[in-house]
Formats: structure tokens, sequence, C-alpha cells
């Protein structure tokens, strides 16, 4: 046995981070599962927990809940709790291409902490099916969600992040809840409508890229004193979002980064100003803001109120002409400056952009 074990070794790789599958094929009664015993006793040394299923295939076929039992064995055997059953036990989901498919079965996992769903397709079915997360629930990555809304039984007092992009999301909740352990929302992409920040008081990172049907973004009475990234790129729809009702983001956000591509409009004239109020703001990306044409931007001057910002990005605004040589008294403003593809900018103030660290154009 011994020599047999060792011509094993070199496909083992113990140590390594990745998950191996070593196949052994012979006769029947060859010793096979001796072999892959043996294996089992000599290297679960290294493993937090181990678990040996002999004849997979044919218990797998038992009539009464085969592969339950199955599951329910290994469970067991990793976790040393001859209590605990397989849907109660299982801390994290993951399902992809499945075709219809539904979760009804995800109400009774009462510890499951992380749900992953990639590229389902949703083939004539009811939304009915979706209502079933467990309030355990910390994380949740589902991609093509196809809900309006999370199920209204769930809770969500767990709830660390969200990641729902390309969804058919129009709003996170039927009825307002307060999530407030809620750290990161992704829903980029999808079909959002209307965005409240006081469901999520300690968020740390928003991302709604390319929401066109973004129209506003409620901030009455919240204070988001976590928030170091907004991306807002692409939502040009968005109309209404005033951060100066928000007086904690200027003094509790030293490291707010703010991303804009594509969004400032003639629709929405006043966002920018709102935002550029922000005193610490550090990052703002204004990519391809066709509508933005000079510093002094509908009543206000955007170099004076960029005076924490380390970073500015304007490349793409095509329509941008004037750029005063005040922006270049802004202390903290020398670490990156992009000016790629203004097409309209017609001179930069002489002799003043040495103070910049980066400046592209």
């Amino acid at each position: 046995m011994e020599p047999r074990m060792q011509a094993l070794d070199p496909y083992l790789e113990i140590g390594s981070d990745d998950v191996r599958m070593i196949g052994i094929k012979g006769m029947g009664g060859a010793g096979k599962t001796t072999l892959a015993c043996a294996i089992v006793d000599k290297i679960s040394i290294y493993f937090e927990g181990r678990s040996f299923v002999e004849n997979v295939r044919e218990n797998s076929k038992a009539p009464l809940l085969g592969l339950k039992k199955l599951q329910e064995q290994v469970l067991t055997d990793v976790l040393k709790d001859k209590s605990i059953s397989g849907n109660e036990a299982t801390r994290c989901m993951r399902f992809e291409n499945r075709d219809g498919i539904v979760l009804e079965n995800l109400r009774y996992m009462k510890k499951l902490r992380c749900l992953i769903v990639e590229n389902p397709s949703y083939p004539d079915i009811s939304n009915e099916a979706f209502c079933v997360f467990p309030n355990s629930l910390q994380y949740i990555y589902w991609k093509k969600y196809p809900h309006w809304c999370l199920p209204t039984t769930f809770e969500a007092n767990n709830l660390v992040t969200i990641d729902m992009s390309l969804s058919k999301i129009k709003q996170l909740w039927n009825e307002g809840r307060v999530m407030k352990k809620l750290k990161f929302l992704s829903i980029g992409r999808s079909e959002l409508k209307s965005l409240d920040f006081g469901l999520m008081p300690n968020l740390e990172r928003l991302n709604l890229e390319s929401c066109h049907d973004l129209v506003e973004l409620s901030v009455s009475g919240v204070c988001l004193k976590s928030l170091v990234y907004l991306n807002l790129c692409d939502c040009h729809m968005l109309q209404s979002l005033d951060l100066g009702l928000m007086p904690n983001l200027e003094s509790n956000c030293p490291r707010l980064e703010i991303f804009m591509g594509r969004t400032v409009s003639k629709f929405n004239k006043h966002l920018l100003g709102s935002i550029c109020k922000l005193k610490h703001l550090k990052t703002l990306f204004l990519h391809s803001c066709y509508e933005f044409h000079e510093m002094t931007y509908y009543y206000f001057d955007v170099t004076h109120e960029l005076e924490s910002s380390k970073k500015l990005d304007l490349s793409g605004c095509q329509n941008f002409r004037d750029i005063q040589s005040t922006i270049c008294e802004l202390e903290h403003l020398k670490d990156f400056l992009d000016l790629k593809c203004c097409r309209r900018l017609e001179k930069l103030p002489d002799g003043r952009f040495a103070v910049f660290e980066s400046i592209k154009y």
C-alpha cells in the first residue's frame, strides 16, 4: 500500500490554495476505495475538517433523500455536529447558468450568510419564487436579479453587501426598511428609479453607474458619515440630489470620491454645485460631461469649491473651453488633473501648471 500512496503524492500538492480532484481507476476489488481511505487518513491532519463518502453513485440514487443524506453526512463530518441538517448548516450557496431557477429552499437555511447567483435566465417565471431570503444573509450577489424590489419578507438586518448589477430592480423596498449594517451597495446598469439614503445610514461605497432611469436620490434627515465612494456615472436623468442636506458628510468623510462621468447635463445643472460644496471631496470624475463648459458653471465657481480635492478628471468634456489660472492656487489639487480630449480648450494658463505632479491634456 505504501508504494501506491507514494505514487499519488506528487498529485496531491499539499499546501496549494487550489482545489484538487484526483481519480483512481481500476477493476472492481483492486483496492481503489482502500487506497483512497488511506490517503484521506494520511493528509487529513492538514485540514480543519474531513469527510470520506463511499458509494456516492449508489447512495445518491436512493429513492428517499439520497443526495440530502450524503450532504448531511459531509456537513456532520466536517462541522463535527450530529444534530445539524443540510439546510440549517449551509453558510454559502452559489448557482450558475440555471434556467428558471427557483430558490424556494432558501427560507429554511437559517445560517445562510452568502448567496451568489450568476448568469441566470428567467423564462416565464413567477416573482413569488424569490420572496424567500433568510434574514441571516450578509452578502448577496445576484446578477440580473429579476424582481422589481427585494422580498417583502426579508428583514435584511444583517445585510452588509448587495451586488445586483444589470437587474430589474426599480427600488430596494416596496416599503422603506432601514439597513443599518449595509456598507456596500452596487446596482449599476439596473432599472433603479429612486433611492433613499435614509435606508442605509452607514453606507461606505455606492455604485449606481449607468442607472439610466434614476431620477431621485433622497437624502433628507440622514448623515452618511462613512461614505467614501459614490459612482453616478451616466445617470443623465438624475435631477434631485442635495448633499448640502447632510452636514456630517462634509466633516466626517475626508476620503470621499465622486464619479459623475456623462452625468452633468442641462437637466440637472445644480447637481454639480451640490457636490462641489463638499469641503473634503478628494476625487471628482467628470469624464465626458458634454454640458460642462467652464469652471464657472451655472453661477458657482468650481475652482473655488474644490479646496481639498487631489484629483480632477475633465477628460472627454468636449465643450469645455476655459480653465482659470486660479486652479493652480488650490493647495491639494496637485496629484492629478486630466484634460484629455477637451477639444475646445484653447490654452492653458502660462507657466502655472508646473505645480502639478501629473497632468494629461
